[in-house]
């Protein structure tokens, strides 16, 4: 497996020759201008992106070199830059946005998704609370739910089978989905629950349950939830 390392490049400087197949890099360094804005600049100095900082910067702007384009994903929404270009990202497109990036880059992942086996591929699916659980841990404390979907290894029959998502706080209990997860009669995969945002956040010690609520008249085999959490 290929290391992943943070490399800070002057522009006089060549560029390592030591980065193999499958690496992958952070090229640049952090710099603070008069201004008090916080810039990302890269090996060749060309490429800046400005993560704001200081009370004359409220918005996050990016700067394409010019060769090539910048195009940047997040939650809040997508933006490309053509090249030798600038732009100001949207408010939903925040700075943590951009830092979130780059440490995905150096293996700090944003987003955790957990596989919940609640039964075994030969067994039949059965209704009830608490087929499966897990514990939310201190590096997820205010991360939330983003995504909740299922799969059963053998279809079932006659109407749909139907799973709920709650979560455990302090002793008291939420569904965290204001829509059920729903895998279709004769189907195997499932239409993803519909996050209720009022409760969708987790906390440290955070107990979360899968429930199933409802089952096909002939019972599908083999039952895994999978969570999609993210900061």
């Amino acid at each position: 497996m290929a290391d992943l390392r943070a490399v800070a490049v002057p522009a006089t400087q060549a560029f390592p020759t030591d980065i193999g197949d499958g690496d992958r890099i952070l090229v640049g360094a952090l710099g603070r201008d008069t201004g008090g804005v916080v810039d990302l600049y890269t090996d060749d100095n060309s490429t800046t992106i400005t993560i704001g900082g200081g009370s004359s910067q409220t918005s996050t702007t990016i700067k394409a070199g010019a060769t090539a384009d910048i195009v940047l994903m997040s939650r809040g929404g997508s933006v490309t830059v053509s090249e030798d270009g600038q732009t100001s990202l949207a408010a939903g497109f925040a700075a943590t946005s951009l830092i979130g990036a780059i440490n995905e880059v150096l293996g700090e992942s944003g987003s955790i998704s957990s596989n919940l086996i609640c039964f075994p591929a030969i067994s039949d699916v059965g209704t009830g609370d608490a087929a499966n659980f897990m514990a939310i841990p201190l590096k997820m404390s205010g991360w939330v739910l983003t995504r909740a979907t299922a799969q059963v290894v053998t279809a079932g029959e006659t109407n749909p089978t139907e799973i709920q998502v709650r979560r455990r706080r302090s002793g008291s209990d939420v569904d965290m989905l204001s829509g059920k997860v729903s895998i279709a009669s004769l189907g195997t995969i499932a239409t993803p629950g519909t996050i209720d945002t009022g409760n969708d956040d987790v906390q440290t010690d955070d107990m979360i349950f899968i429930d199933i609520d409802a089952v096909s008249s002939t019972p599908p085999k083999g039952l895994t939830v999978v969570l999609e959490f993210a900061k």
